[in-house]
């Protein structure tokens, strides 16, 4: 399961670094589909990359989960301002978050209710082992400060104070920003 777990997270990053180089090379892809481009195959590796990615860090469990104190709160509620969430673009942060704290190694991806994907509590994993590893800890804090860039960059997401949209997405950024952080530190602990 650690391979299959590690492999999802680089996905999205190996669909990047096939479109870079078929770019560079401007070349056309022999048999290519009419419309589908690299840009396009960019583009949904970039969404197959973030589902598996936020699957992991904020619904499934698989791993200790950030308390949801009143630090956290006011934190969330500084991210909030500073994406530039307006009445008319407001953030909708997601029911129930599982911020992961600590990264198990591997588990079973099975619910163990029934899923509703607006109650992301309704979506925790079976579980496995609480085995923390360098691995897998180190290879889900790349890919959240990965995924943190790219919310931001481009302005795919939209521009704070300025765009009606993207202030939800400007916010998980700024939360996959912070996360990371917070991971390494409780990783280090525990290895104390």
């Amino acid at each position: 399961m650690q391979l299959g777990f590690i492999a999802a997270l680089i996905g999205g990053a190996l669909v990047s670094q096939t479109h870079a180089a078929t770019a560079a090379a401007g070349a056309d892809l022999v048999g290519q589909v009419a419309g589908y481009s690299a840009d396009v195959a960019n583009e949904e590796g970039y969404w197959y990359s973030r589902y598996s990615m936020m699957t992991l860090t904020m619904q499934s469990g698989l791993g200790t989960t950030i308390p949801m104190d009143a630090a956290l709160m006011s934190m969330m509620q500084q991210m909030m301002t500073a994406v530039g969430a307006t009445p008319d673009d407001p953030v909708m942060p997601p029911v129930n978050p599982r911020l992961l704290l600590t990264i198990h190694a591997g588990g079973d991806p099975h619910y163990v209710s029934e899923p509703n994907q607006a109650d992301f509590a309704t979506l925790a994993w079976a579980g496995g082992p609480s085995t923390l590893t360098t691995e897998a800890t180190a290879m889900t804090i790349a890919k959240e400060l990965e995924w943190a860039k790219l919310f931001h960059r481009n302005e795919h997401f939209g521009q704070a104070q300025v765009d009606r949209f993207g202030s939800t997405q400007r916010f998980v950024g700024m939360l996959l920003a912070a996360m990371p952080k917070m991971q390494l530190q409780a990783y280090l602990a525990a290895q104390a």
